[in-house]
Parts: C-alpha cells; structure tokens; sequence
C-alpha cells in the first residue's frame, strides 16, 4: 500500500503543474496586452518557491517521511525532518508572495477608490509583516535548531500548536478578506447583475 508519502509527493507534482500552466497563461496574456506588471512577478517569485517547497517535501518523501516512524531509520528520520523544517519555511513564504500578488492585482485593477487602495495597502503590509513574523518562530520551534531532528541531543523544544493555529487564524482571515474584497468594487460598475455574478466568481477562481 502506497504511503502517506507518496500520496503527498503525487500532490505536490499536480498542484505545482496546474499553478505552472496557470501562471504561464498570465505571464503570456499580459506580455502581449500591457506588459508584465508587479503583480506578475510576484506571483512568479510565488511559483518559484513553490517549486522550491514541493522539492523539499518530495526529498523529505525520499527519506522516508510519511511512513511509520518504525519503518524509518534514526537516520533516515533525521534527514527527513530537516527538509520537512525548510519545507515549513518556504510554505510561508509561498503564502505570503501568493497574496501579495493577489493585492498588488486589486491595486492595479480597482485604482479609482482611494479608500480601497488604502486597504489594500494596509493588508499588503500586514501580510508581509505576519508572513515573516511566523518564519523566526518556525525555525526555533527547538533550542538548539538541531534538536528539531535530533532529540537525543540537549534541548528545549516549544510547542508548535499555539504558532500553527495563530498562523492558521490570519491565514484564513486574510483569504476571507481577500475573497470579499474586491465584491463591492464590482457591484458598483455598471454591468448587468449577469456579468457582475460572473466577474465575482472569476476573481473568487483567481484568488483561489
């Protein structure tokens, strides 16, 4: 039976082949509309590192992470946990770039309010600012680092669940904000109720 492994490295491959093809488009579109914008290169820097995420979990994966602890070596547990650790990192990193490029759009596209842009803004340096808050705690879930894949060395090691579910709360806030954000800026174009429901799905299908 395949492992819990495999099931994630299979992931990986789908997720960061559907976002390629998907960016690739965009990339494409707007080089030939109006040029390649900020908002394009971030979401590139995005895929970039998202490239560089599913890399690590699948080296991970190599090592045995996914299979019972019984089922690995000391050594193999160690090796693999230290990628699973960068993993982490690059994850926030991803999030945080993927939003980014998601406001930087709203920006660009919804100009006219300035009210708008100043939520925009606001959001675009909060996510900025709580993506790499999360990254030092990430990394020194264990004094010393080492001991995050190797117990059997003198540590303090906090617990990780009140920094991923703090993590998780903001992260789901921000995309609720961002799903709702641009909706009221399209209800007020002058567009049939029609064209206004569609263009509220494609920006829900964009951002997520």
């Amino acid at each position: 039976m395949p492992s819990r492994g495999f099931q994630l490295w299979v992931t990986d491959v789908v997720v960061v082949i559907v976002a390629g093809v998907f960016v690739a488009i965009r990339l494409v579109s707007r080089y030939l509309r109006s040029g390649i914008q900020v908002d394009d290169w971030t979401i590139l820097a995005a895929l970039v590192l998202s490239v560089l995420f599913s890399t690590t979990q699948n080296v991970a994966v190599g090592y045995g992470f996914g299979k019972h602890d019984w089922d690995m070596t000391d050594e193999q547990e160690k090796r693999s946990l230290k990628w699973i650790l960068v993993a982490q990192v690059l994850y926030k990193l991803v999030i945080c770039l993927a939003k980014v490029s998601i406001l930087l759009l709203y920006l660009r596209i919804f100009y006219v309010h300035q009210y708008f842009r100043r939520i925009c803004i606001c959001l675009v340096v909060f996510t900025i600012l709580s993506g790499i808050a999360f990254i030092p705690p990430t990394i020194w879930q264990c004094s010393p680092v080492e001991a995050y894949w190797d117990r059997s060395i003198p540590h303090t090691c906090l617990s990780s669940f009140p920094n991923w579910l703090s993590y998780a709360i903001i992260n789901i806030t921000t995309d609720v904000i961002l799903l709702v954000l641009p909706v009221q800026q399209i209800l007020r174009l002058q567009l049939t109720k029609r064209d206004k429901i569609a263009l509220i799905l494609v920006f829900l299908l964009g951002s997520l």
